[in-house]
């Protein structure tokens, strides 16, 4: 998920279903997820959520984020909360937007 043969500011949405927590380098990942998006552009995001203790992905095993923690990830890579939706007792939908 880095160095996508596209251009800059090339699309208007990106969505990480369930894969975020998968990926070995997120900020690089967003970081041209933040690349390819124009102004106000909208990154969904589709994630089980770690809660009180840190959970693994019964596919992959690999750690879940924290709510706080994949916030702080997006807002570091340049992009703001739009909103935030739970999809179950498990995920949540967030949505950030390019500003």
């Amino acid at each position: 998920a880095k160095n996508i043969p596209l251009p800059n500011e090339s699309l208007n949405e990106i969505w990480l279903l369930n894969s975020l927590h998968e990926i070995d380098e997120p900020e690089i990942c967003l970081k041209e997820c933040f690349r390819l998006l124009k102004h106000s552009g909208t990154i969904f995001i589709e994630e089980e959520i770690s809660e009180t203790e840190q959970l693994f992905h019964e596919g992959c095993n690999k750690p879940l984020y924290f709510f706080k923690d994949l916030e702080k990830l997006l807002k570091a890579s340049g992009f703001q909360l739009i909103n935030t939706e739970q999809k179950d007792e498990k995920a949540l939908y967030l949505t950030f937007q390019k500003p």
